[in-house]
């Protein structure tokens, strides 16, 4: 796999707030690739931040978020090929008393480093999609996230087998 780093580290974020409580919600995160350059965009971290969980007494309360390469229609798992990263905040209603907990894809935040053979997904395609639906929630629940990494070529074999790889999703 032939991929020249052009750039240095970027970021480019998204935000994502549903219409409708706990139900699931997507927006397009642009990435403004350049396909006649052959352009990838290697995602080397991802960072989230959202809303909390509704404070329900004996209820558990979830807002979960995810980045995947392509549209989705609901959460996935990490046996998917599409997801780049996922994070999840629970919380845990008893009589009087809450716990919060927070959870991710991989244990503390999704990070590389941005090593040229360390990174958590290749972009063939313009877009990335920030989800976010909700459990037991009260209101509804927005996510917001920071998708760094670092836009490059690829020589046409690579190219190719990356977009039909995300095309095919």
């Amino acid at each position: 796999m032939a991929i020249k780093q052009i750039t240095s580290l970027v970021n480019i974020g998204g935000a994502v707030t549903q219409t409708v409580a706990n139900a699931f919600t997507e927006q397009t995160i642009g990435i403004n690739l350049s396909p006649v350059d052959r352009q990838v965009f290697v995602i080397t971290d991802v960072a989230f931040t959202s809303t909390k969980p509704s404070m329900v007494p004996g209820t558990q309360s979830t807002v979960s978020m995810q980045v995947t390469k392509t549209s989705q229609t609901a959460l996935i798992g990490a046996d998917s090929p599409d997801l780049i990263s996922r994070n999840q905040k629970h919380m845990f209603g008893g009589a009087a008393e809450f716990s919060p907990l927070e959870t991710d894809f991989g244990g503390g935040g999704q990070t590389s480093t941005g090593g040229k053979n360390d990174y958590l997904m290749i972009l063939a395609t313009e877009d990335a999609f920030i989800s976010v639906v909700g459990v037991a929630n009260t209101a509804v629940s927005a996510a917001q996230c920071r998708v760094t990494g670092y836009f490059a070529t690829a020589d046409a074999s690579t190219y190719q087998a990356l977009v039909l790889s995300e095309l095919q999703g």
